[in-house]
């Protein structure tokens, strides 16, 4: 994991509510971090996946066919500071009772 994806995850590890597991396999995509209870993924993208949209987009398809929703976050404030874990929470709160099934944000 990347330093955004360890921050990331010190966050997500403390819910017991959605129970998220990192680097999670569903078919032949691993993600980053996957709520199977709750059928959310989230993928800290980082420069990397600029040049990896189309991937991201079947990706996010075959995902959201199994009724997985995604949230994209990009650019990861890289500490787990009060104000970064609570936009994280409340973004996961939006995509679950969205009829969104991708969200992508900015930090």
């Amino acid at each position: 994991m990347n330093l955004s994806e360890t921050h990331a995850w010190m966050i997500l590890k403390s819910s017991h509510t959605y129970s998220f597991r990192r680097q999670h396999t569903i078919g032949n995509f691993i993600v980053d971090f996957c709520s199977t209870k709750r059928k959310i993924v989230i993928e800290v993208d980082g420069i990397s996946h600029e040049s990896k949209s189309n991937k991201d987009t079947e990706r996010d398809a075959f995902l959201n066919v199994l009724g997985f929703r995604v949230l994209r976050v990009v650019g990861m404030v890289p500490f787990p500071d009060e104000p970064i874990t609570a936009f994280l929470w409340t973004k996961i709160h939006e995509l679950e009772s969205s009829t969104e099934m991708v969200m992508k944000i900015r930090t």
